[in-house]
């Protein structure tokens, strides 16, 4: 291979070591001769520097450390100059490369002679197994283009990130284009402006070259919110700077400036949380608003800019968001001129002004009943309380207790284990789409009652998987639907830590949602810290019942069994005969880890169940794994602290213990796995193959065998 196809691949590394070694192999795999693969560590110490030598040690790479954390940009920054090849493309290190994707762009970047070669991105979303086209590859870049300039091409400019092409050495280091590394987030865009405003020809591939994993993002805290929302002010600050003086500098430009200002209204309307924050109310983010406001002023958003193709395509124009009504092109200039004008007060009203309302509405008067909910955290006895609930709701309901029918899920589809329920799972559902109708049945049912209170248990009603504006909007519905149950009561069930994650896990294996394609360690980094919060989980629905919350521990406690201390909770004497054991056990470990191989396979849902059906019945016999847990003893270890960080404050402050030091004893006190057992791998190859890939369609057999058979038919017939 000539020099003219080598690669520098430049992998920023902070805390991913759940992700980096795939990042690594995905890019040492491409059948590149000259490749070099730089692994930049910004996360200084002796622990990281162990974790690559690690690294180094079975794959090929370099790896460069910095004295001190600097920051993406730097990190990146710190791999241009280190580079020795004559191209450059950056990946992060939670992201992968398609097999043989990067080899094919590369040699395509090579012929076509430009100074940055776009090539476009699968993306990964969070609740998907299999990737998808990034959308505004879709709009913008679907078709290959071996060179052009800027001008010729000004969809460039929305180019989506650093990381999406692949650069020449030469122009990076002899047009000066850098990060900007006071930038230590939110670093892309500024450096794509300099790039795509920089190049002498851009090409377009139609290759995909990578997998763009979207993560759930951890909560933060108000502070480091404050933070990041400043940092992306000043981003569209020095966005616009940059294209002023793209604009500036020669000929009619101009597009290019107004491009930018679009952008960056929409991005303050629609991403930017910066209108979540009341300008009275966040003087930290005065300096930020400030320098925006200076930035544009005296720069006109044209009405042209509406005309521009690209800008077209992408724009969030007339549409409406969960939250928010749809923003006209008149409201997208009043909106821009208010922030011209420093004017962020107004413009904060004005976007309150268009929160919508909860498609739910109250459901007529109030009720002297009590409402007690049940938020089903998952894998902490849901099914088996739920099942209860529903054998015993006759003797509950003679008690004064409701056990509504209404919402309650009597069974899962495509659920071979036939105990499966997540309970009132209907209000879940009410509650996401906003159809009011199942409140009114529930207050028609609990009139008809006579009862005093009313138990309502789902799973999801946690919300584990929502952002902070998801959140407080399906909680406003919440509020809305149960209105007419002003005196209400929250009961949520919590478990250690470690084990509360690893069977949430192996639940999703078994349903085959977009988490099954992560490993129960790459699960426990991205969803643990979330699910170890209990101050996070259940902060919404204290507020929701007035602060009248009860956790009850899963564990037995003192003799006293969870079903016993649930109907403890409920003030009644639980089910004199309540069924014994297990009622929908979670799959071993070892069973998920093989059983990933169903989930990741492209079948339909039934086939998928029949496959996993098939699968658990050849393992059940199979021994199980002497100490074997999918998270690794570190991460579980992690997950623990953040519980005693986040959770355990909240414990004690309503009279519970957690028996933390026990739980770490445990895990450090754990014996080595023993050999996992072949038999596992064997079951779930089987189970995937003989899964049918499609229903049985007869077909009919082409026209000239069928007139040949009608002619033998009628010869054969006159003989």
């Amino acid at each position: 291979m000539t020099a003219a196809r080598s690669l520098s691949v430049v992998i920023p590394f902070y805390r991913d070591e759940v992700y980096l070694e795939a990042a690594v192999t995905s890019a040492v795999a491409q059948p590149i001769d000259d490749l070099e693969v730089i692994v930049v560590n910004d996360n200084p110490g002796p622990s990281s520097a162990a974790f690559l030598s690690g690294i180094a040690a079975r794959h090929p790479i370099r790896v460069i450390a910095h004295a001190e954390n600097r920051g993406l940009a730097a990190a990146r920054n710190t791999g241009i100059d280190a580079a020795e090849k004559e191209f450059v493309t950056f990946i992060d290190a939670d992201d992968v490369f398609i097999a043989g994707a990067l080899a094919k762009n590369l040699a395509f970047a090579a012929r076509s002679g430009a100074d940055l070669t776009h090539a476009p991105t699968l993306l990964l979303p969070v609740d998907r197994l299999h990737p998808i086209p990034l959308r505004r590859d879709e709009l913008l870049f679907g078709r290959r283009n071996s060179g052009a300039t800027f001008e010729e091409a000004p969809e460039a400019q929305y180019i989506v990130s650093s990381w999406s092409s692949i650069y020449r050495r030469d122009f990076l280091v002899g047009r000066g284009v850098r990060f900007d590394e006071a930038q230590r987030r939110f670093e892309d865009r500024l450096f794509v402006l300099e790039a795509v405003f920089s190049a002498k020809k851009i090409a377009f591939s139609d290759i995909p070259a990578r997998i763009w994993r979207r993560r759930l993002g951890s909560i933060t805290t108000g502070e480091r919110e404050i933070e990041d929302v400043a940092m992306q002010l000043d981003l569209l600050t020095k966005c616009v700077a940059r294209a002023r003086a793209y604009a500036g500098a020669e000929g009619d430009r101009s597009m290019a400036l107004q491009r930018e200002l679009h952008h960056s209204i929409c991005r303050v309307i629609w991403e930017v949380r910066a209108l979540d924050h009341d300008p009275r109310q966040s003087p930290a983010l005065d300096g930020a608003r400030a320098r925006l406001t200076a930035a544009i002023s005296g720069l006109k958003l044209r009405r042209k800019v509406f005309a521009d193709l690209p800008t077209m395509k992408i724009s969030p124009l007339d549409k409406s968001t969960r939250n928010h009504g749809p923003v006209s092109r008149a409201k997208l200039m009043s909106a821009y001129d208010m922030v011209a004008a420093g004017r962020w007060d107004a413009l904060y009203d004005w976007r309150r002004a268009q929160v919508l309302k909860p498609a739910i509405a109250a459901t007529g008067p109030t009720m002297d009943m009590e409402l007690i909910l049940h938020i089903g955290l998952h894998k902490t006895g849901s099914t088996y309380l739920q099942r209860v609930l529903e054998r015993d709701s006759e003797r509950l309901k003679a008690l004064g207790l409701l056990v509504p029918e209404t919402g309650f899920l009597k069974a899962v589809a495509d659920n071979r284990r036939g105990a499966a329920t997540p309970g009132h799972v209907g209000f879940f559902g009410a509650i996401r789409s906003g159809d009011g109708a199942i409140f009114e049945r529930l207050r028609a049912e609990c009139v008809a009652s006579g009862c005093s209170r009313v138990l309502i248990s789902a799973e999801n009603l946690s919300l584990p998987f929502h952002g902070a504006a998801d959140r407080a909007f399906l909680m406003r519905r919440a509020a809305a639907g149960f209105g007419f149950l002003p005196r209400r009561q929250v009961i949520a069930v919590f478990r250690r830590p470690d084990e509360y994650v690893e069977r949430y896990w192996r639940e999703h294996v078994f349903l085959a949602t977009g988490w099954a394609r992560r490993t129960a360690e790459e699960f426990a980094a991205e969803l643990g810290p979330q699910m170890a919060d209990l101050t996070c989980l259940t902060a919404d629905w204290r507020k929701f019942a007035n602060g009248a919350l009860e956790l009850i521990g899963y564990e037995t406690v003192e003799g006293a069994s969870l079903l016993e201390r649930f109907y403890a909770a409920l003030g009644v004497p639980p089910p004199p005969d309540p069924p014994e054991g297990v009622i929908y056990p979670s799959p071993r470990a070892e069973q998920a880890i093989a059983g990933r191989m169903i989930a990741l396979a492209r079948l339909d849902k039934r086939a998928q169940a029949d496959a996993f059906a098939e699968f658990l019945a050849a393992t059940a016999a199979l021994p199980a794994i002497r100490g074997l847990m999918a998270i690794p003893a570190e991460a579980r270890l992690r997950l623990i602290e953040r519980f005693e960080e986040r959770s355990a404050p909240l414990l004690r402050s309503i009279g519970v213990a957690p028996p933390i030091e026990g739980w770490r004893r445990d895990v450090e006190a754990a014996p080595a796995p023993e050999a996992f057992h072949p038999g596992y791998l064997e079951a779930a190859l089987r189970a995937t193959a003989n899964a049918p890939t499609g229903g049985f369609t007869p077909t009919e057999p082409p026209l000239s065998r069928r007139l040949y058979r009608l002619g033998r038919g009628v010869i054969d017939r006159f003989r």
